[in-house]
């Protein structure tokens, strides 16, 4: 059994196309790797294949994993017929592809139904064409079996035939991928993750974008070691961990801001936050290598997200901010977490350090203003920083399972497991 993976995108590249189906080559062979299915993985005129084990269940798990590959539009579990098989001296043998035709559309027969045959003929050099393949090959599934209705446009079930130059692909079955660019062709960037609805969902678009993300997250309390696997954010990471891939989830207390804040209520302090979680963020996003910040901000959804505080936010940091979130609205984000599966876990209760200075908020703000404050409240800013980022405790996450967690800052690296396999 084949399993056949399409990404137009990456088609649309120029000269670096190749780089960008290794990528994905490489990518797929780590998600099949980690949910244990024997496989192996080629890449071949602008298409991926997968030849594995063709088992019910196995096969199923595998469909179901790569559909959370980031660069996989199409998937499709399908036959293939060696070349050398279907031409013989340069004929097509006719028996054999309409007998492969007739028995995949026999296993897929539903009563009232229509049909389409759909022939792509990647190699020109088959000796017939595809529109007069789709015509002999629907006459022979309305004579050979329970079939009876063709419909061109939008029909029930559609019956593929490609033809490339290695062989010829059989497939009834079109499954949704995710799209996108594969992990790992567009940089690296650190995201900010709340317990909510909106910061999984702008993670989701960067890792789909082709980013490696991983994940800063300010807790209420020092985290324990289970946190991580039965908290919101925990479970938040490993359930996106199965479109980033191989991403960390990097956990801090904000209780050294908390107490240099010391009580303060004048309407300032979800700003002040977080411009003190811009500069955390930046601080370890150096550490690791990653080259912006990503936040979940969209724009007038709650007051410290006016323009004027989302500008005042910004100039804490001289690291990029990615807002891929700004222009969508409430219904619009929460949509794409519930495709996600993010949606669930984010209404759970949760203690969010940015609700606990939800109170009085000024929805304008000015950097100047908020600068002479800080210089007032914290003193040695650079000390809360650095207090900060030593309790750090951070896990990795591969492929929707938390794989270790570690603790302190002396751990930290720059690498992230990503490797390209040969």
């Amino acid at each position: 059994m084949h399993i056949l993976l399409k990404s137009p995108e990456i088609t649309l590249k120029g000269r670096n196309q190749g780089d960008f189906w290794n990528q994905l080559r490489s990518n797929v062979k780590r998600y099949l790797r980690s949910w244990d299915w024997p496989s192996r993985v080629d890449t071949a005129r602008a298409r991926l294949y997968v030849e594995g084990e063709p088992q019910a269940l196995e096969l199923e798990k595998a469909l179901e994993t790569l559909s959370w590959v980031s660069g996989v539009d199409v998937i499709s579990a399908a036959k293939k017929i060696d070349r050398q098989q279907v031409l013989v001296e340069g004929a097509l043998d006719r028996e054999l592809v309409e007998d492969t035709v007739v028995a995949m559309a026999q296993a897929a027969y539903e009563p009232g139904l229509a049909f389409a045959i759909r022939a792509h003929r990647v190699d020109k050099r088959y000796p017939v064409r595809s529109s007069e393949m789709e015509e002999w090959l629907g006459n022979a599934l309305r004579e050979r079996t329970p079939w009876e209705r063709v419909q061109l446009e939008d029909p029930d079930r559609t019956f593929s035939i490609d033809m490339y130059p290695d062989g010829m692909f059989f497939y009834s079955e079109r499954r949704k991928g995710i799209g996108g660019l594969p992990v790992g062709t567009s940089g690296h960037v650190l995201s900010l993750l709340s317990g909510g609805i909106d910061s999984p969902v702008a993670s989701f678009l960067l890792a789909r974008r082709g980013c490696i993300v991983d994940w800063f997250h300010v807790c209420a309390t020092h985290l324990q070691a289970r946190d991580f696997s039965e908290s919101v954010v925990g479970r938040i990471a490993s359930r996106l961990s199965r479109y980033t891939m191989c991403s960390r989830l990097f956990t801090v207390p904000y209780t050294h801001f908390d107490l240099e804040l010391g009580g303060l209520d004048t309407g300032y302090e979800p700003v002040l936050f977080r411009r003190f979680l811009f500069r955390v963020a930046e601080e370890l996003g150096r550490k690791i290598g990653s080259a912006a910040l990503v936040t979940g901000d969209s724009l007038g959804q709650v007051a410290s997200q006016t323009l004027e505080n989302l500008i005042a936010s910004a100039k804490s940091t001289d690291m990029p901010l990615l807002r891929p979130l700004l222009g969508l609205g409430k219904q619009e984000i929460m949509d794409l977490a519930k495709e996600i599966g993010t949606y669930e876990i984010s209404i759970e209760p949760y203690k969010d350090c940015c609700a606990l200075y939800s109170r009085n908020v000024r929805t304008k703000t000015l950097d100047a203003v908020l600068t002479d404050m800080e210089e007032r409240i914290f003193g040695d800013y650079r000390s809360v920083i650095t207090r900060t980022l030593e309790d750090v405790m951070w896990a990795e996450y591969e492929c929707g399972k938390l794989v270790e967690i570690h603790q302190g800052i002396g751990e930290l690296s720059r690498d992230v497991p990503l490797l390209q396999d040969d």
